[in-house]
């Protein structure tokens, strides 16, 4: 696609994000939606708000509907995105195509927008049909004239809610059933009541009880009648606790199609770890088998389990009560017997007595509570010590229960012994709550106890008396109620967990995953999907280090031995490979536990980026500061060489030989200076002379020059915008740093090819300058384009750096794109490269805008060369470049002063005396007084005298020739009459200016 498109794609498929990007990328030339920029403008707005925002939304367009989503649906799509974009929904959801039509259809003819809440529909996203719950409408969207063309969906699915609301219900009714339970009979036909609710999760269920001597099930749901279980029981190990296969065909659930895998869920009681048995149930055919299915299972079995231990309570209870009763009725007829034989044997009454007292001690020491209530008002005629603990060891005996028990008075004890008395008729009675004082003065205490009252008969059948008997079950009581309130919160306890944990997984952006001690996925959560692309099935079961980079595999391996050693992992960083190849940075902490691994991974490539981009900042930054004073050292050693070379030139005047071997060494000081210059540059120790320049007409005026360079076998295009902004700079460092770039990119088509320099209006963004070491603002920009062989990204990190060249040895010095980086550094710009091999390279250059009009730029280099008479004042620190300076100039005409310092440059008034007349305004300061130069200005009544000079700058570049050097010093003293520099100053630009660095000031 050309710029054009993909700036009209940018405006229609607005914002970054996946869908956004792929809708610009898509061919919609094979859809029938046909070019987005032919699209009716209410598809474009549809689009737009479809793309902008972060709710479950599509839309479908034309008679198609053809199929469009933004990124929040990408879940719900499963592996059916990315395909799935652009499709007709009719081929897209055909297996739900004929629940939804008619709600299109609604839409479509007449224009009536849909409402549905948790509508079951069965997709096949995942490669399988899945039970799913989706609460959605459909909105019409009509064109320019009205008519309705498409329709915008908003959807919200939810599955995990239906779906847990609906076990959670199971689990509430269960509970229910089993509350008034009291055998194992009703705890199985409140089970089977129970669970045949949900045939959806349970499509049936077989249950055995442990003690079941026939082995068959105890009860069984959602089977026929006359259905053989042994079917099924026979091709399952109920010793495994994972899914099974079903391997005989079953009849259709509630699904209208029969399960395929049943689960065994042993029939465990919680806390006692005591198990009753077993429960197969069939699984849901339309949802997998995870964790809270198996929890869900788990706890229904728990209340079943719970269920039949408290029946087996109670008929243990039963079962005591009755041999009570039994006692009871033995003592009766052993009285009977006894009073009928002492009428008969006297000598049978000591054995009759020693019997009774035997029958008392066993009472007395019984573990339930008794006694014996004589006559109609109950007095007591025996209790034992557990009777006496329940009621706090008072003295009963010989009192009538009323009298020695008003504490219990009113809570109906009394009237049910008036009642047995009356009647003879037994009463049993279980969980009854009574409230006595257990102490002298304490107060009431509530206790709950198991009795029987039994009437006592006389020999003529009337009741006598009543024997009491039973069982302080408080303990158990309470334990019940425990238990039963448990069991009531449980659900929704469960329920708030699952709810909060599965709710920090799904939404959390940081990675996290469950894998075994081998690095193959158990488990991760969404934000894989999100961050790199992998959608969580595609991970499960496949190994870590797939998605590792080459480089980070050996530390990840050795701290992978470390946590399978039992040692936790904190802030271990790594790279991951996302869907589309690319890789981000990961801080991991991990954790072992149970046999598994856990952890957790926050997205650090930012911070990456930014360390190194400080990196490389600070290599420039120290890089810069060792070249600029190398060149700085250099410069002065050569500045002293090049001058005494100039003055030798004249004492050797007809000596061809010599003369040839001066210019030989002042041939290699010019390339001494022009590699000192480049370090310069480089280092931003540069004396520049920025010129406000539009860049359009300095890249015109520069055309020429560049295409004697190239040679006629590079096609050079110029290309300048319109309107452009001007910018501050040095023109001739401008020209310099165009020129080096222009012979790199030669040199890098190998002599033929196409150059393309570009300047255009830029602007940089807070979000690019944040991540590319640049101030965000206006901006002219240069690019150089060639079409030569490209550089790896190896290479690109190591371009700015001095002496670092991709050229053959003594071809190039490596300093060219060191000095337009310093140059462009020292500008206030921003340099970039992009590049790609075998395709050419591209270097941009961003220098700041500036609103001044632009400078008019005058070429020097016409002007004749002279001398003068005037006289110079030379303050230098260098003794051996002032010395040399000086010579020059004498030798030129001039007529000089010296100093080593600016203060001490009109010390003893020697400048006044000197030139009478002249007359100095300010102080005259030395380099150290005012940055890389002083300044100064001199007056005169008649003409201009005297004036200040930057010595490096106007006239001491090493490669300089004695007319040079006079051009200058005319120039500096007449600036409308003097000569220009010399251009064959190997430190000079096309426009003749000296590039050389001010060190000190010449003062005149």
């Amino acid at each position: 696609m050309d710029e054009l498109t993909i700036s009209n794609r940018s405006r229609i498929f607005p914002g970054d994000g996946e869908m956004a990007a792929l809708m610009r990328a898509k061919d919609w030339s094979k859809t029938g939606l046909g070019d987005p920029e032919q699209w009716p403008q209410p598809l474009k707005v549809a689009v737009g708000i479809l793309l902008t925002s972060r709710f479950e939304m599509w839309l479908g367009w034309g008679p198609d509907v053809n199929f469009l989503y933004n990124d929040a649906y990408r879940p719900t799509l499963g592996l059916k995105h990315p395909n799935s974009l652009g499709m007709p929904t009719r081929e897209l959801w055909a297996e739900i195509w004929d629940d939804v039509e008619p709600r299109v259809r609604s839409v479509y003819d007449r224009s009536e927008a849909t409402w549905d809440r948790a509508l079951c529909l069965i997709l096949e996203r995942n490669g399988y049909p899945e039970e799913t719950y989706h609460t959605f409408s459909y909105s019409p969207i009509l064109d320019e004239d009205g008519k309705t063309t498409g329709l915008l969906c908003a959807v919200s699915e939810e599955t995990v809610r239906v779906i847990t609301e609906r076990r959670m219900e199971t689990l509430r009714v269960l509970s229910a059933c089993l509350a008034g339970t009291t055998d194992r009979a009703s705890v199985l036909a409140a089970a089977r009541l129970a669970l045949s609710e949900n045939p959806h999760d349970l499509p049936f269920t077989l249950t055995y009880l442990a003690d079941d001597p026939t082995r068959g099930p105890a009860f069984s749901t959602g089977l026929p009648e006359g259905f053989d279980p042994q079917v099924i029981r026979q091709v399952l190990d109920l010793d495994s606790e994972a899914p099974q296969a079903l391997l005989t065909p079953l009849p259709q659930d509630a699904w209208d199609r029969p399960p395929t895998q049943s689960v065994v869920v042993p029939l465990t009681e919680q806390g006692t770890g005591a198990s009753f048995g077993a429960m197969l149930v069939g699984l849901n055919p339309l949802r997998p088998f995870d964790k809270d299915y198996g929890d869900f299972l788990k706890l229904v079995a728990g209340q079943i389990a719970a269920g039949l231990s408290g029946a087996a309570a109670h008929e243990s209870e039963r079962r005591r009560a009755e041999a009570l009763a039994d006692a009871l009725r033995m003592r009766q007829a052993a009285a009977d017997a006894l009073k009928q034989a002492n009428a008969t044997l006297s000598s049978e009454i000591d054995k009759r007595t020693a019997e009774r007292d035997r029958l008392r001690a066993l009472f007395q020491h019984a573990p339930s509570f008794m006694c014996v209530l004589g006559g109609p008002d109950h007095v007591f005629e025996f209790t034992n010590e557990a009777y006496l603990d329940l009621v706090g060891h008072r003295d009963l005996v010989g009192k009538s229960i009323r009298a020695a028990l008003p504490d219990v008075e009113g809570q109906g004890y009394f009237e049910l012994l008036d009642t047995v008395y009356r009647t003879g008729e037994p009463f049993i009675g279980r969980d009854l709550a009574v409230t006595v004082q257990r102490g002298p003065g304490a107060p009431g205490e509530q206790r709950f106890v198991n009795l029987v009252y039994q009437p006592i008969l006389d020999d003529g059948g009337q009741v006598r008396g009543i024997f009491a008997e039973g069982h302080d079950v408080t303990h158990q009581k309470r334990a019940e109620e425990a238990l039963r309130s448990l069991n009531e919160t449980l659900a929704a306890q469960v329920e708030a967990r699952t709810h909060e944990r599965d709710m920090t997984w799904r939404i959390s952006e940081d990675l996290f995953l469950i894998c075994g001690p081998d690095g193959v996925f158990q488990s991760v959560n969404p934000a894989w999907e999100t961050a790199l692309g992998h959608a969580p099935q595609d991970l499960v079961g496949t190994r870590l280090d797939a998605l590792i980079h080459p480089d980070d595999l050996i530390p990840t391996i050795e701290r992978g031995r470390a946590l399978a050693g039992g040692e936790a992992l904190r802030d271990f960083d790594l790279r991951l490979r996302s869907r589309e190849g690319e890789y981000r940075w990961y801080s991991w902490t991990c954790v072992p536990e149970g046999g598994r691994i856990y952890g957790a991974g926050r997205d650090v490539t930012t911070r990456k980026s930014l360390e190194e981009q400080l990196r490389r900042s600070q290599k420039m930054e120290a890089l810069g500061q060792l070249t600029g004073g190398v060149a700085h050292d250099f410069n002065n050693l050569l500045q002293v060489i090049s001058g005494n070379l100039h003055l030798l030139t004249k004492d050797i005047a007809g000596n061809e030989r010599a003369e040839t071997r001066v210019q030989n060494a002042l041939a290699g000081v010019a390339r001494g200076s022009k590699l000192a210059s480049q370090l310069l540059s480089f280092g931003r120790r540069q004396p520049l002379e920025p010129k406000v320049v539009n860049v359009g007409r300095f890249l015109q005026g520069m055309d020429d020059m560049l295409r004697r360079t190239l040679g006629e076998e590079i096609e050079l295009e110029t290309v300048v915008a319109g309107g452009l902004w001007n910018t501050l700079i040095d023109p001739n460092q401008a020209e310099n740093a165009v020129l080096n770039l222009a012979i790199n990119a030669r040199d890098a088509m190998g002599g033929r090819g196409r150059l393309t320099i570009e300047a255009s209006n830029a602007s940089l963004d807070d979000t690019y300058a944040s991540t590319n070491d640049a101030e965000a603002g206006q901006y002219v920009l240069i690019a150089v384009t060639d079409t030569g062989t490209g550089m790896t990204p190896e290479i690109l990190d190591k371009v700015f750096e001095p002496f670092f060249s991709t050229k053959p040895e003594s071809k190039g010095t490596g300093l060219g794109l060191s000095m337009v980086y310093g140059l462009v550094k020292q500008s206030n710009g921003h340099i970039k490269i992009y590049s790609e091999v075998g395709h050419g390279t591209t270097v941009k250059i961003y220098l700041p805008r500036n609103t001044a009009s632009e400078d008019v730029l005058t070429d020097l280099r016409s002007l004749p060369v002279q001398g003068g008479t005037e006289t110079i004042l030379v303050v230098e620190d260098d003794d051996e470049v002032r010395d040399t300076t000086v010579a020059l100039l004498t030798d030129l005409g001039y007529r000089t002063l010296r100093a080593r310092r600016g203060k001490r440059v009109d010390s003893g008034g020697k400048w006044r005396a000197h030139r009478p007349g002249v007359h100095r305004r300010g102080d005259a300061r030395s380099p150290a007084q005012h940055g890389t130069g002083a300044k100064g200005q001199g007056t005169t009544t008649r003409r201009r005298s005297a004036v200040y000079l930057g010595i490096y700058r106007k006239l001491h570049c090493p490669c300089r020739t004695p007319g040079s050097w006079g051009r200058t010093a005319a120039q500096a003293l007449f600036p409308r009459d003097a000569g220009p520099q010399d251009p064959a100053c190997a430190g000079q630009s096309a426009a003749g200016q000296c590039r050389r660095r001010p060190e000190g000031i010449l003062w005149q």
